[in-house]
């Protein structure tokens, strides 16, 4: 058996001294042994490999004598002893069988990381962790040898059909171990490695980081070319205008229906003229009518609601109704635009009331009394018709017969046509000193508009020395006291039996109030006395009447 010849893929590291030698790109397991040479072409140097590597990136040597070493080129040279040359053969006789029980393939270690990006010299991926899930994988440009195989994962897009192959992925360690995926689309040229889309078929365990494996591709043949057919009809009444045609005139029929003894009623097909009238079935196209399916879920009716936008409105979907089942929530929330499609943004809604109209005045054609106002709108440069509405002082004057009145005018023509009648009571009380019990105390006024009417009998029943200013201190009275139409002094007729007299005084209501100043008027003189408490005795009955304004 011939020795093979070195193995120099990818580069080395190695420090002066060093034992242990770091490899970039380096596949040591399986092509290097112990007792080989290695060979530094640049130093003229070599070492002996001291242990069968069990990792690809690390082999152990004698000490390094020459200088240390980054990347560098290096050639492992067999040994061409008898143990090293059986234990070559025993490794080919095993990778033999690996190779029959795995067919011919791409020789690739498996990464377990999902990310898009080159996976490493000799490595592929997949996108999930989950290898039924996986829907992409990236090989990288070189295989576990170290060979390029870039071109020939670039061609297994090449196929015209949707799939365009299948990708087979198989453990070498244990051949049970197995997943397959269709290949979709175009291989993706990325930097140092390839994208391939996939789709699940099936398989069995999953591997593990660094797994070898076998990367075999089974291309799908390119689709094949369609029936072109010469003509179409319906159903088999429209194939008796073309069996005139040549032999072999194809044509697609829609319906089948009652052509070859009704066997493929409600199925299209191809069928060639043989020689008319007579047809063959060349190619059917649907397959036998399947059962009923269950009725489904009752549909969703989208709930179109009116929102404002400023002075705009604008249609918003709310949601959906009347469905059964799961609700849509396709565009909820958003707003219709003018091109029926929806939008997150409210400003870029259709409004739909549209832009504003043309002014609707008219000429006035006529007026009919109890009957209504006929315009015509056709002339646009007509004034607006519009109605004039009475004022309070207009409604409550009741004088005046052209011009409308609302309800609240109403209400005010009402209250001053009928009179508001009232009850009060009085306090005789006087400014100074002592004191009156009153008896009968109550009065009645009468409110016409402002103007207010009033009278009353009141009873001191008993005195205590009064003295000063007399004041009636009255409850009930209406008055307004923010305004001063009520302030003027207001003459009252007052009359007292005092000593079996009648006496006379001048009274005036007090600012802002309804209590009555009481005052004796000299008559004679013109003055006013101060002391028109002393007047009233027990048993006194003084009557009251006058009349004020009110705002």
């Amino acid at each position: 058996m011939a020795t093979p010849g070195p193995y120099n893929v990818g580069t080395i590291t190695v420090a002066n001294g060093s034992t242990s030698i770091a490899g970039t790109n380096t596949f040591w397991v399986g092509a290097v042994r112990e007792n080989d040479m290695l060979f530094v072409p640049s130093q003229g140097l070599m070492a002996r490999v001291t242990a069968d590597p069990t990792n690809n990136a690390v082999l152990a040597i004698t000490a390094w004598a020459g200088t240390s070493l980054v990347d560098s080129a290096y050639e492992v040279i067999p040994a061409a002893d008898s143990t090293t040359s059986a234990a070559r053969v025993r490794d080919l006789l095993a990778n033999l069988t690996v190779v029959e029980a795995n067919g011919r393939g791409l020789f690739y270690r498996f990464s377990d990381s999902v990310t898009d990006a080159d996976p490493g010299s000799g490595y592929l991926r997949l996108n999930n962790a989950t290898i039924g899930t996986a829907t992409a994988a990236y090989l990288d440009n070189l295989d576990a040898n170290g060979a390029t195989v870039s071109a020939e994962l670039d061609t297994w897009d090449d196929s015209t059909s949707l799939y365009k192959g299948t990708l087979w992925l198989r453990s070498i360690a244990d051949p049970s171990v197995f997943h397959s995926f269709k290949i979709t689309g175009s291989v993706v040229d990325a930097t140092g490695y390839r994208k391939l889309t996939l789709v699940y078929v099936g398989g069995s365990s999953t591997f593990s980081a660094d797994d070898e494996m076998m990367a075999f591709f089974v291309p799908t043949g390119d689709q094949g070319d369609g029936f072109v057919t010469d003509a179409e009809v319906a159903d088999p009444s429209g194939l008796t205008a073309l069996e005139g045609e040549a032999v072999g005139y194809l044509v697609f029929v829609t319906d089948l229906s009652t052509l070859f003894a009704s066997a493929y009623d409600g199925r299209s097909g191809v069928v060639r003229l043989i020689a008319g009238p007579d047809w063959e079935l060349a190619a059917l196209y649907t397959g036998t009518k399947g059962d009923t399916g269950d009725q489904g879920d009752k549909g969703w009716s989208p709930q179109i609601v009116v929102v404002s936008d400023g002075t705009r409105r604008v249609h918003q979907l709310a949601g959906y109704v009347g469905g059964a089942g799961t609700a849509p929530t396709a565009n909820v929330g958003e707003y219709l635009k003018g091109d029926g499609t929806f939008t997150a943004t409210i400003g870029d809604a259709a409004d739909v009331r549209g832009p504003a109209g043309l002014n609707g005045a008219g000429t006035v054609a006529s007026v009919e009394a109890g009957t209504a106002i006929s315009v015509d709108s056709a002339d646009a440069t007509a004034p607006i018709v519009s109605a004039i509405l009475a004022s309070q002082v207009e409604a409550e004057a009741g004088a005046i017969n052209n011009k409308l009145m609302t309800p609240l005018r109403a209400q005010q023509a009402i209250e001053a046509a009928v009179p508001n009648v009232g009850t009060f009571t009085g306090q005789l009380t006087p400014a100074s000193s002592g004191s009156i019990t009153m008896g009968n105390n109550t009065g009645t006024y009468f409110r016409f508009g402002d103007m207010v009417f009033f009278t009353g009998i009141f009873d001191a029943s008993s005195v205590s020395s009064p003295s000063g200013l007399l004041t009636l201190v009255t409850t009930g009275l209406p008055v307004s006291a923010n305004n001063n139409r009520n302030t003027a002094a207001i003459t009252l007729n007052i009359f007292s039996q005092v000593g079996g007299a009648d006496t006379i005084f001048q009274a005036r209501l007090l600012k802002n109030t309804a209590d009555i100043k009481i005052v004796h008027l000299n008559l004679t003189s013109g003055t006013e006395g101060s002391n028109t408490s002393a007047l009233i005795k027990a048993n006194t009955a003084v009557v009251l009447s006058g009349f004020y304004m009110v705002a």
